[in-house]
């Protein structure tokens, strides 16, 4: 090997020496930096997986929250659609208890509207007869003021009749011997036909007297009638 040669591998070799060192360097600082990125790695990556897992808690626990809030709340929905199920069931019950008193109520009008009418009928056929009564009474009151107002016309003229004859009985009596002979009776038959005539005369005052009070005693009986047909 010549010299020139021998020069030139040094000066290469201090060369190669002197990259390598300077990467050997370079590779030391590399993996320096590589370990202190891999530790940053580790840690960002404890960091993370902390973080992560954190979240991933707080999410389970929102979850949770949420799941019982949901419940919470499918609980007071079906308590409310039980309430207003049960609700529902007691407006259509208390309707339906409506509507039964209130056919109840309809049929008793019905029925009370019906004895109204029967009343009324009754009533009609109370009235016809009350009008038929009315008018007898009316007739029998004619009939009674009729029969009054004759006795007052006539009581004067019976009585002054009477008392005609009873004078004029006296009167016989005193001319008792005339008069008998004059009659062709005896004065014991002179005094039977006047006692006679008396008691006629008496008889049909007594008679007409009777018959007034039994007009009057059916005048009341059918007034009371009227009155206890009114009242009914």
């Amino acid at each position: 090997m010549d010299l020139k040669n021998f020069v030139s591998d040094i000066i290469l070799s201090n060369t190669f020496q002197k990259i390598y060192d300077k990467e050997n360097v370079n590779s030391i600082e590399y993996l320096k930096v590589l370990k202190y990125s891999e530790d940053e790695y580790k840690c960002s990556e404890k960091k993370l997986k902390e973080q992560y897992n954190k979240q991933i808690i707080n999410s389970i626990e929102n979850y949770k929250t949420i799941s019982k809030k949901i419940q919470t709340e499918l609980e007071n929905l079906s308590s409310s659609k039980e309430i207003c199920v049960e609700m529902q069931s007691n407006q259509l019950n208390k309707f339906q208890n409506d509507i039964a008193q209130y056919s109840e109520k309809i049929e008793q009008t019905n029925e009370n509207i019906q004895s109204c009418r029967e009343s009324i009928n009754e009533l009609s056929e109370i009235q016809k007869k009350l009008d038929k009564y009315i008018s007898i009474a009316q007739a029998d009151q004619q009939n009674c003021e009729q029969i009054l107002s004759f006795i007052k016309e006539n009581s004067t003229n019976i009585s002054k009749i009477i008392n005609d004859q009873i004078e004029e009985a006296r009167l016989m009596t005193e001319e008792q011997t005339a008069t008998s002979a004059k009659l062709n009776i005896s004065i014991d038959e002179l005094k039977e036909k006047i006692k006679k005539l008396i008691y006629t005369n008496k008889t049909q005052t007594q008679i007409m007297t009777l018959n007034i009070n039994t007009i009057k005693v059916n005048v009341d009986e059918k007034r009371n009638e009227i009155i206890r047909l009114v009242h009914f």
